[in-house]
This record gives structure tokens, sequence and C-alpha cells, in this order.
């Protein structure tokens, strides 16, 4: 009788428990960012972070998924969706299916790091632009 009634208890109480999501997806990437500092590599891995930001260069990411601003690797790329947690796409309001631009990322509520493919190492960093 004991041992079914631990088993009993197991599987009630592993039943009644539920997955908890405790990392908040972060895909909300929506709203004015502005270019923090740039790493464009030359080829031999000797590139680092320099800082742009008096440069004042922008990006906006619209709720509606619409992307404005200035990045150099995005062409006439005009929309943008989330596809996970770490990859954005780009693409051409007109050709959504073809000519599609993938682009990793990181974001917090404070910096907002695209990295392109590129053919050497690039990196943008962005912070919000407060205003």
């Amino acid at each position: 009788m004991k041992p079914n009634f631990i088993l009993v208890l197991i599987i009630g109480l592993s039943l009644s428990c539920k997955k908890s999501n405790t990392s908040p997806s972060h895909t909300d990437i929506s709203g004015n960012w502005r270019l923090k500092e740039q790493l464009v590599d030359p080829g031999d891995g000797s590139g680092a972070l320099q800082n742009v930001f008096a440069l004042n260069i922008r990006i906006n990411f619209g709720k509606d998924g619409k992307v404005t601003g200035i990045m150099p690797v995005m062409g006439d790329h005009t929309q943008y969706i989330v596809r996970k947690d770490s990859v954005i796409s780009f693409y051409k309001v007109d050709l959504p299916q073809s000519d599609t631009i993938n682009m990793r990322y990181r974001f917090t509520s404070r910096e907002l790091t695209l990295i392109p493919p590129c053919y050497e190492r690039c990196i943008y960093k962005y912070v919000p632009a407060g205003d």
C-alpha cells in the first residue's frame, strides 16, 4: 500500500507542476535607436569596436514592421520581421520571399546589437535614441 501511495503522490505532484518561463522573450525591438559603436574588421582579425556616437546615425524599427534609417548592409530593405530570439529578417516590401537579409541580433532594454552577414566580421551596437 505504501509504494502505491508514494507512486500516486509523485505522479500527482509532477502533473500539478507547471513549467514557468523565467526568461522573457526579447523580440520587441521597436523604437528609435542610435548607433553607438561599430566594428568593421579589415580581414586580419584586428578590428575593434569604434565609438561613432557623435555621428548621430539612427535606425527606427516601427511596430508595423517598417524600418527606416541608415545601416550599411540593409540596402533598400524597408521591412523587418523578428524570426526568433536571435534572428531578424529584412526584406523589400514588394519581394518579401526573395532577397531577404537575415541578421543575428542581441537585445536588452539598453542595447541592440546587430550582426549582419559580412564577409569580414562586422557588428553594430545601438542604444535607445531617447527622443
